[in-house]
């Protein structure tokens, strides 16, 4: 017996309707991809940008705390260091018989007292009265890290509202008062601009005793 046979109206997608369907899907995919980029690498930023204020506050708390337990004498400023120049931007108080030190590292002449970027402590034995050229060297022997501050700004805008003068210090002296000023930018080695922003941290901090 033959089966009778029906013709039927079927009929499939033709090759421009099979071309055009890919092409959407791609475009769906690459769109999807795009987003998800955009998601990744903003959140990326945000972690970066909040990483850079964790560790500068870090910092700052670290060394208001120690100062608070300190004393007299205290200074801030440059400390010379033999005839080739000077330290910059250091802190220094006492603590019982020793002196406590804080420093932005500096290449002066020769000698190295660290990276440009990372603030270190150190304490020296010598007396706390005169401060002498020897007594950062020897602090220098047994410095540690206090912060990497990879995005640190070498020299902070110059303002005046630290310590009353137009100044761009780290560590400054205002009548007994320290305050400690850490200026950060996501790459700080390009200018300050809209998406590459100053942030700064500030702390103001007195010797209790």
């Amino acid at each position: 017996l033959l089966m009778p046979y029906y013709l039927t109206n079927k009929r499939s997608f033709t090759l421009i309707e099979a071309a055009v369907s890919t092409l959407i899907i791609a475009l769906l995919i690459t769109s999807i991809g795009q987003v998800f980029s955009l998601t990744s690498q903003s959140w990326s930023r945000q972690k970066h940008f909040f990483d850079m204020l964790r560790n500068s506050r870090w910092a700052l708390d670290f060394i208001s705390d120690e100062f608070r337990r300190g004393r007299s004498p205290m200074n801030t400023g440059s400390v010379l260091v033999g005839s080739s120049g000077s330290v910059q931007e250091t802190l220094y108080f006492a603590v019982g018989n020793t002196r406590v030190w804080y420093w932005r590292g500096a290449q002066v002449g020769s000698e190295s007292f660290g990276q440009p970027n990372t603030i270190y402590r150190s304490i020296d034995q010598t007396p706390v009265h005169p401060i002498l050229i020897s007594s950062l060297r020897e602090a220098r022997d047994n410095q540690r890290e206090i912060a990497e501050l990879v995005h640190f700004v070498v020299d902070n805008p110059r303002n005046t509202s630290t310590c009353g003068i137009a100044n761009d210090r780290i560590f400054c002296d205002s009548g007994g008062l320290a305050t400690i000023t850490l200026t950060l930018r996501p790459n700080p080695q390009q200018p300050d601009s809209l998406n590459n922003r100053n942030y700064t941290s500030r702390t103001r901090v007195r010797l209790r005793n």
